[in-house]
């Protein structure tokens, strides 16, 4: 028996969007203005085989965007980045 929960669950953080839900292994979120070159971008890395974002499902009859869900948190503010990060989002 499944005992995953099903109801919505609001997700915190992160600094753009509103209205983002959790529904078991998913997250719902409003389509933003850039929505398509999103979907875009989630959709090459995900035929690269790369595991560092969500996968797009597709988007529901509430026009909102389904992606699975990743552990982790988003911060309010990003604030700098070092060389480092830089190299590492670079090689992305």
């Amino acid at each position: 028996m499944n005992h995953e929960s099903h109801e919505e669950i609001p997700l915190t953080g992160g600094r753009v969007t509103k209205g983002v839900v959790k529904k078991g292994k998913f997250v719902y979120r409003p389509c933003c203005c850039n929505y398509k070159f999103v979907h875009n971008v989630l959709l090459w890395l995900e035929s690269r085989d790369e595991t560092i974002s969500p996968h797009f499902k597709g988007i529901n009859n509430d026009g909102r965007e389904i992606t699975t869900f990743l552990e982790g948190n988003s911060p309010d503010n990003l604030g700098e980045f070092s060389e480092e990060q830089l190299y590492e989002a670079g090689k992305l």
